[in-house]
C-alpha cells in the first residue's frame, strides 16, 4: 500500500498594507450636518402637526402599496402559484387592513378579534386563515361557516373541533400547524412536532375523517428572520411530509403557508450595522422560499398553492412618527437629553429597534449625541439611548422613521392617551384613528355608588 505524500504548506505571515487615504473622512461631530426632512408622505410634517397635534402617527398609502407589490413580485418571479395573507396581529388598523386588501391580499387572523377587524370590513371569511394556539368554541363555528381555513395547533384543539364538526354542515377546510428544528431556540410553543411522527399522525387522523379537508402545512419559523436559508429548510421539510403523505393516502395537501417572520430594514438595538445592510431583500427570501416548490414541481409533478403571511415586511416602511421636543437637560454623566411627547406607549418598538430620528425643517445647527427619552414618569421611557441630532432645543421637530409594524397593536393608554393616527392617500391625508379622549378611556369603567366621593 503506497503512503499518501505529505504535502508541506508553509506559514505566511500577515502583510500589513498602509492605506493611500485617511480612515474616515468625516468631519468632527461639532461641525456635521444633519439632514432635515420638510416632507413626509408627501406633505409638510408642520403643517400636518399644525392640523392634528403633536405626537402624529402617518401612515404613507404610496409606501405601502410599493412595499407590498415589491414583496409579491419578489416571489412571483420564481413562483406563480402563490398569495400573500397579510399578518393582521401587525397592525390591525382598519385602514391599513382594507388598503392591502384592496391591493390583492388575503389574511391571517391568530384571534377572534382580528377576525371581526377582517369581517367587519366585508373580506369573505374564504380569504380569511385562522392560526393561532387558542381559538374558542364560537369563534372556530363562525370561521368554518364562513368558509375560512382553520390552522390546528395541538391536540386538545383538534378534539374540539372534531367534536364541533359534527353540528357544521359541509367540509371543513382544515391545516395543521408544523415544528421544526430549523431555528435555536426552536418555536416549539406552536403546532405539531415533525422530528416526532406527531404531524404526520395528525395528517392522518384528519384525512380519516370524512368532515375535514386536509387544505394545508403550515409552519412559521420565528420573527425578524436574518437568515433566509431557514425558510428553505423549512419548505424543504414541508414539501417532503406533503409528498409522503401522497404516496401514503393519495391525497396531497393543497397549499404550504411559509408563515411570517420577514424582517423589515429597521436595526435592531445595539446591532453593529445598518438594517438596511444586514436584512435580506424579499428577493432573497424568495430564493430560498421558492427553490423546494420548484424542484417538487418539475420532479413530482406538486405545486402546491405557496402562501406567505409578512406582517412588518409590509407595513413598517409605512408608517412614521412626528414629534416634538420639550425640553433639553444635562445628564448626570454628562451630555443632554431632549424629552420629547412621544413616548414608548405609542412606540414598544424602541425596546428593541434602534429607529432612526431625522430633524425636521431645523436650520444648520452643530450636531451632539443625544438621549432621546419619551413624556412619560418612568425612566425606561427611551426612544434612543444615543442618537446625534443637532443641538436640540425645545420645539424641535423630529420624524421616527419606520413604526408601521406592532406599534399600534402593541400600543396602550398610559399616563398619556394615544394621538391621532392619519393615512396619505394620494393628495389627501385622512384621520384613520381620532385622538383618544379621556371618556375613551373610562368608558368601560363602572363605579360603585359607596364608592363615589360625598357630593359627587
Amino acid at each position: 500500500m503506497t503512503k499518501a505524500k505529505k504535502t508541506t504548506r508553509l506559514y505566511e505571515a500577515p502583510k500589513v498594507i498602509p492605506l493611500d487615504r485617511p480612515m474616515t473622512t468625516r468631519s468632527p461631530l461639532s461641525q456635521r450636518q444633519a439632514q432635515a426632512m420638510d416632507r413626509i408622505a408627501g406633505h409638510d410634517p408642520l403643517a400636518l402637526l399644525e392640523q392634528y397635534g403633536s405626537p402624529l402617527v402617518i401612515f404613507d398609502g404610496k409606501q405601502l402599496k410599493k412595499s407590498y407589490e415589491g414583496f409579491v413580485g419578489a416571489f412571483k418571479q420564481h413562483y406563480e402559484k402563490m398569495h400573500v395573507a397579510y399578518s393582521v396581529k401587525t397592525n390591525y388598523l382598519s385602514s391599513l387592513v382594507a388598503f392591502l386588501y384592496q391591493q390583492g391580499a388575503k389574511m391571517e387572523v391568530v384571534s377572534g378579534f382580528e377576525y371581526a377587524v377582517c369581517r367587519r370590513l366585508g373580506i369573505p371569511g374564504e380569504d380569511i386563515t385562522f392560526n393561532g394556539p387558542w381559538k374558542k368554541n364560537a369563534e372556530l363555528i363562525g370561521a368554518f361557516e364562513n368558509g375560512s381555513q382553520v390552522n390546528l395547533d395541538n391536540h386538545d384543539e383538534l378534539l374540539r373541533v372534531e367534536r364541533l364538526a359534527k353540528d357544521i354542515p359541509g367540509k371543513k377546510r382544515i391545516g395543521i400547524r408544523v415544528n421544526m428544528d430549523v431555528s435555536y431556540p426552536p418555536w416549539d410553543k406552536f403546532g405539531f412536532n415533525l422530528a416526532s411522527g406527531d404531524a404526520m399522525a395528525m395528517a392522518k387522523r384528519i384525512l380519516a375523517n370524512p368532515e375535514f379537508e386536509l387544505a394545508g402545512l403550515h409552519m412559521h419559523v420565528g420573527t425578524y428572520i436574518p437568515n433566509p436559508d431557514q425558510y428553505r429548510k423549512g419548505a424543504s421539510a414541508l414539501v417532503e411530509l406533503a409528498l409522503r403523505l401522497r404516496d401514503k393516502f393519495g391525497v396531497a395537501p393543497g397549499s404550504i403557508d411559509m408563515g411570517g417572520g420577514y424582517a423589515s430594514s429597521n436595526t435592531l438595538r445595539g446591532q453593529m450595522l445598518q438594517g438596511t445592510a444586514t436584512s435580506p431583500t424579499p428577493e432573497m427570501y424568495a430564493d430560498c422560499v421558492t427553490e423546494p416548490l420548484i424542484r417538487a414541481k418539475e420532479k413530482e409533478g406538486y405545486e402546491p398553492e405557496l402562501i406567505l403571511e409578512p406582517g412588518r415586511a409590509l407595513v413598517d416602511d409605512c408608517g412614521d412618527i412626528i414629534t416634538t421636543v420639550v425640553s433639553v437637560k444635562p445628564l448626570r454623566g454628562g451630555g443632554r437629553a431632549a424629552i420629547i411627547d412621544a413616548g414608548v406607549n405609542i412606540l414598544p418598538t424602541a425596546y428593541w429597534y434602534d429607529h432612526e430620528i431625522t430633524p425636521i425643517a431645523t436650520e444648520p445647527r452643530p450636531t451632539e449625541r443625544v438621549k432621546l427619552f419619551g413624556p412619560l414618569c418612568m425612566q425606561i421611557d427611551v426612544v434612543r439611548p444615543k442618537v446625534t441630532l443637532p443641538s436640540p432645543r425645545p420645539g424641535d421637530v423630529y420624524a421616527i422613521r419606520k413604526v408601521g409594524a406592532y406599534n399600534f397593536s402593541q400600543s396602550m393608554q398610559f399616563i398619556y392617551s394615544r394621538p391621532n393616527y392619519v393615512m396619505a392617500l394620494d393628495d389627501e391625508v385622512h384621520v384613520i384613528r381620532r385622538e383618544e379622549t379621556v371618556a375613551d378611556a373610562l368608558a368601560l369603567e363602572s363605579v360603585p355608588d359607596s364608592l363615589m366621593p360625598k357630593g359627587s
